[in-house]
Parts: structure tokens; sequence; C-alpha cells
């Protein structure tokens, strides 16, 4: 049973009729603000200007019904007002009522409560101040599977709740019970409260639960708005299930944004082949296949790399002298078999290691860095053969995808200096011709990540050389979120191998000592964004409105940054994430590595 339930069983128990205003207490709008409603007409008339000739209508309507002494306002008194030809007038109009039709759905708080009342056997009725007349009420209560009900609605008994409460008094006249006997519930305090109690009734006023509003969020885009009322209408769903709401609240919208820029930008630059860059690439690989057609992307793939794997499959014999420091990087507190462990390179055997100075209780610190650096240069023909297995694995996977000189390939990752990159460009121009573009959310202006944009082709839905350093910081801030948002269901990926059959086979890093189960942890995350592409989407085609990806995706960084993310945030979540700096000497929250 529901909190709301709970409170309001008694009364609705001790009731003959129980009464449900409408608008944002039984149903609501899936917008942030009701009068997107008009910017939604807009677009689907070709009518920019349409929210200010419909609300300059509505004032010369009131001033219609007062004239003729009427006590509501009715739709056709908005549209005899309207300044354009019968045919337009008609379309709009139409289009109108049937955009508030698509876009207004059952409150989830609110549902329990009016099946508990049906099911009770209780009479319930519904009273609405609205201009539009019984018709609209009954194809919304339809159309989303809800029994007949009474319905007492302003424009057609020519009386309000919210003027002298005389809607009140047709529902006692006509169902002829005391009015003490109906208990109503609404949302505004003086139509569904003030005025409800001065008619005799029992009242109780509803605060919508929803914590997004305009105000929170500022001036959005409508496929930005059209989201957050997504949100809404299913934020009462699986509320035990956190991490699923932290793919519908924060992946799904992410990811289609992203998207969608991914989608324009490709156009733009005219890109043969997508390479979706394991493993922030996953989850928008996943849902662009679901949904194939709607951001009729270039030929994509899902390819299976890493920095390790990329670093890796460039050192030789040659320059193994100059990868020692990135073997190095990131070791403080490991053990030295961790170093090879996290390149999937075999250790000697413990007895070996102790013998060398080197068993598994010695801590790495920045004093046995010369040490550790010489056990490393000792094991480069045991590391050189994994990285021989990485370049010819790598060099198949690249050969399937059918790379040709001349092609235009794009990488996409979530960000953010580039790295995987710089060696990627170097592998693809060298050995198949191929030009590559990095596709990133947001990019730094880190020294490293300024210099490499000097020679390689990045780019970013987010460019710090355009946005301001309030927003960067804000992506900044979040980017460990953002990167679990981002995750797969499937470890690092460290090298790549083939087997007799020419089949290439990941291999991959679970990392070391306390390491929680991440693949888990993905798979909800990307269940509750599947589910949000569904719903949002489903919302969009009917409403025939385009997406704009980047006001949509900004508006989610921002909602992230003031966001409470403990649930993220927490150890359980976070222990291990990043494989590369995990080990059995110590038990920390990491953060990825940029």
């Amino acid at each position: 049973m529901s909190n709301l339930l709970i409170t309001l069983k008694n009364k609705i128990d001790e009731a003959g009729i129980v009464s449900f205003d409408f608008f944002d207490t039984l149903f609501t709008r899936a917008c942030i603000d009701p009068e997107d409603v008009f910017h939604l007409v807009a677009n689907k008339c070709d009518f920019p200007d349409f929210k200010r000739v419909r609300k300059e209508s509505q004032i010369k309507g009131f001033q219609l019904m007062h004239n003729e002494g009427r006590n509501e306002i009715t739709f056709d008194d908005i549209y005899k007002c309207f300044d354009v030809d019968k045919e337009k007038k008609i379309k709009l109009q139409q289009s109108e009522q049937e955009v508030e039709e698509l876009i207004v759905k059952p409150n989830p708080e609110m549902l329990p409560v009016f099946e508990y009342c049906i099911a009770q056997g209780k009479k319930v009725v519904i009273v609405s101040d609205m201009y539009i007349s019984k018709d609209f009420f009954i194809n919304v209560l339809k159309s989303n599977g809800f029994p007949e009900v009474d319905l007492y609605v302003s424009c057609d008994e020519n009386a309000t709740k919210r003027d002298c409460g005389h809607l009140f008094d047709l529902v006692v006249k006509n169902t002829n019970i005391e009015p003490r006997n109906i208990f109503h519930i609404g949302d505004n305090y003086h139509a569904d409260v003030v005025k409800a109690e001065e008619r005799g009734l029992i009242a109780h006023h509803y605060h919508p639960f929803w914590d997004i509003k305009e105000t929170d969020i500022g001036n959005v885009e409508l496929s930005t708005s059209i989201a957050y009322g997504v949100q809404r209408l299913n934020s009462i769903n699986n509320v035990n299930e956190k991490l699923k709401k932290i793919g519908y609240d924060f992946a799904g919208p992410l990811a289609i944004g992203y998207l969608q820029w991914i989608h324009e930008q490709s156009k733009k630059d005219d890109i043969d082949l997508l390479l979706f860059v394991s493993r922030d690439g996953y989850i928008l690989e996943h849902l662009s296949n679901l949904y194939p057609n709607q951001f009729d992307l270039p030929a994509h793939k899902y390819f299976l790399s890493s920095r390790v794997l990329l670093i890796t499959s460039m050192i030789n014999d040659q320059n193994f002298h100059e990868f020692i420091p990135y073997f190095l990087s990131g070791s403080d507190g490991l053990s030295a078999f961790e170093i090879l462990e996290r390149i999937g390179v075999a250790s000697p055997s413990k007895e070996v290691m102790a013998d060398l100075g080197l068993d598994d209780n010695l801590i790495i610190t920045p004093e046995l860095y010369s040490t550790v650096a010489q056990f490393i240069f000792a094991m480069r023909w045991e590391i050189l053969k994994v990285c021989r297995r990485n370049l010819s694995a790598l060099y198949e996977q690249v050969q399937q995808l059918e790379i040709k000189p001349g092609m235009k390939v794009a990488m996409v990752d979530v960000g953010w200096n580039g790295t995987m990159q710089k060696y990627l460009d170097a592998f693809l121009r060298d050995n198949f011709g191929a030009t590559l573009s990095g596709y990133y959310i947001g990019l730094t202006n880190q020294t490293e990540c300024v210099e490499r944009r000097q020679s390689l082709d990045m780019k970013a839905m987010f460019d710090p050389n355009i946005e301001s350093e309030n927003f960067i910081g804000e992506l900044f801030d979040s980017r460990v979120l953002v990167e679990l948002l981002f995750s797969a269901p499937h470890e690092s990926i460290i090298g790549l191998s083939l087997d007799k059959k020419g089949k290439l086979n990941a291999i991959k890093d679970k990392g070391r000592g306390r390491v929680n189960d991440h693949n888990t942890i993905s798979v909800d995350i990307i269940d509750g964004a599947s589910k949000f592409f569904h719903d949002y989407l489903g919302f969009i085609n009917k409403l025939e409105l385009n997406i704009d990806g980047y006001d949509l995706s900004r508006s989610i960084i921002h909602h992230i940054k003031n966001k409470d993310n403990s649930v993220l945030f927490s150890s359980d979540n976070m222990q291990g994430f990043d494989a590369w700096g995990s080990s059995k000497n110590i038990s920390k929250i990491e953060h990825p590595r940029l």
C-alpha cells in the first residue's frame, strides 16, 4: 500500500463519494510547464507564434464570457477570437486537443488511490475546471484503461470550483448525498480545498510528488521538457530498484542526447564507420540497435579496446624503455605482481618474487619505483609476448571491419583527454590509411588535451573552447558518475587474442582485492536506460518532435551535478570501479582514470 493511500484510506472508507481533481492530481502532463502544450501545437502546425496568439485569444475569450454573463470560458470562446482563417482555426483547435490527449497520463502516485476506491465499490467522480469539454476527458480515461465515471467539467456545466465552488454544488445535487459525505482530493489549495470546504465537503490538499519543476532546470527545449515529464510519470515505479531508476533518470536521457549529437556530427563529417569503444560505448551501441531507425547512424560497431590494449599494442623491443613510466603509473599501494596482472602478464612464482625482494606483502611507494622499474625491464620479453599478441589480434579486429584507405572513421568515447584516440589514430593511419575523428561528451582544458587537439580531430558535445567555465566545471565534477553511467556489463578489456579458428577473444581484468560486481550494476543501469528509451521515444514520435540532443544532455549534466548521488557514490557501487588502480592491499573508492 502506497504512503499516499495510507494517508487517505480512512477518509475514503468513511466517504460516500470520492471526488478527484483531474489535472496534476489524478492525471498529469508529460512535460514540465503546462504551456509547453502551446509549443507542441506550434511545432505540429508550423505556427511559431502560436503561444502568443493563443494566450491573447484566451484573454479575449474571458471578455466574451463575461459579456455574455457566463461563469466559464469554453474552447470555442478561445478559438472564436483567433485572428486566422477558418480552416487554419479548425486545424489548430483540433491539434491542441489531440496534443493534450497524447500528453496527459495517469499520475502514478494517485493511481493506486483511484484503484482502491473502485475496488471498495465507492462512487467516484471527477471535478475539473477546464475549458475543454467532457469528450476530452472521456477519450483520455478510455485510452488509459479507466472505467467510466461521472464527470463535472466547468465549461459544460457553466460553473466552476475556483470562483464560488458551484461545481461542487452540482455534485451534491446530482448525487443526492450530504456534502460532508463527499471526500474531494485536489492540488489547488484555493479551488480544491478552500472552496470545497466552503460548500461543506471534506477535502484533502494533494501535494504533487514530483520534484522537477521549470524553475529547477531553467528554460529548456521541448524535447528536454518531455524527458523530465516522462520521468515524472514513471518516478514512482520500481522505487526499490535504485540502479534502474538511475538508468532511467540519468543514463537514458544522457545517452539519447549524446546519440542525437553523434548523428548530427557524423553527418557533418561524412563518417563511414562509427566505433563505439568499449566500455563507454556499450550502452550507446546497445540502445542504438534497439531503435535502429531513430538516429540514422552510419555503419557502427562495438569496438573491443582500451587504453591498456592500444598502448601495449604499440610497444616493441625498440621502444620498450619509453613505456616503463606507463607501467608504473597508478602503482602506489599495489604489489609488484599486480603491475603485471593488470596488463595480462603472468607473474613469476611467489618464491621467485620473494627472492627478488618483491613478495606479495611489499607495497609499492615512490621510493621503490627504481627497483620496480628494473623488475619490469627484466620481465620485458614476457611483456612483449603479450604486446605482440594484442597487436596481432587488434589488426585482425580492424580487418574484420573492412576499413579501407581513405575511409572516415569516428571513435565514440565519453571523454576526457583523448588518450585512446592518440594510439588508435596512429594505428589506423599507419596500417590502414584511414582517418580518425574522436567524438566525446566532453573534453578538458588540461595541457595534455589541448596539445592533442592540435594534431588530432577531437570533437565534443561540450567543448571547453565554447562552453562556460562553470558548466565545464560541472561536467568535470560529475565525470565519475558519467563514467559509471556509461559502463558495460563486462570487465575492463586489457587484451585480445585469436584462437586457432581466427576468432577474437577479449582478455579482461576483474580487478584485485575487494571488487564489486559492476556487471550487475551495469545491467540494472542499462535496463533502466532501455525503459526510458521506450517511454520517451514513444512520446517524441507521437508528438512528431525533433530531439535537441545538446539541450537534453546539458540539462541532465546540470541535474546530475545538483542531485543527491549518494546511491551511486556508495562504496558498494564504486568499489574497484577502476581495475587499473585496484589492489588486494587497499580498499578505496577510486575515480576512473582520465
